[in-house]
């Protein structure tokens, strides 16, 4: 338990940021520093969001909808 508690320490309060995301791209997990990077107070506020929603301008939200404007745009 101590281990894991060490390495839970480590990630959380990593300089860089940390992230985890689930099979649909949902962010269920990250640090301190992946939501200051991502604008915001704390890493909460970014769970259950898309992570593509982070990346890209506020109409691509899903890897669909990138796809789809990457075909028709041919970049």
């Amino acid at each position: 338990m101590a281990l894991m508690d060490a390495c839970r320490g480590c990630c959380e309060n990593a300089p860089h940021a940390m992230l985890i995301a689930d099979m649909d791209g949902r962010i269920i997990w990250a640090n301190a520093a992946a939501a200051r990077i991502l604008g915001k107070d704390i890493s909460a506020d970014l769970f259950d969001k898309p992570f593509i929603s982070f990346l890209f301008s506020p109409g691509i939200g899903s890897w669909d909808d990138l796809s789809s404007r990457t075909q028709k745009t041919r970049t």
